[in-house]
């Protein structure tokens, strides 16, 4: 989905994230959040990849999203295993 190129993806993901709370697209939102914890992780920023899994995270049982909640638990899971 990054297509190997976090850099380019965190901005529009930060940008993506605005307009869905404006929107109240709460399910595009959590996707986004959790997409961006990959690209954080990637980039070794490993304290914002695991906030943006738990704001994914929160969002996500919040409305119910099952697909997103199982996403939000794979990236935080990750980014605490590659930051230590």
């Amino acid at each position: 989905m990054l297509n190997d190129r976090p850099r380019e993806a965190r901005e529009p993901l930060e940008e993506a994230i605005s307009i869905a709370e404006q929107l109240g697209a709460q399910e595009v939102r959590a996707s986004a959040l959790n997409s961006l914890a990959i690209v954080y992780g990637s980039l070794g920023d490993f304290e914002r990849a695991v906030a943006a899994a738990d704001g994914g995270l929160r969002l996500s049982e919040h409305i119910g999203s099952v697909e997103e909640i199982m996403r939000a638990y794979v990236n935080v899971s990750q980014a605490i295993q590659d930051g230590g």
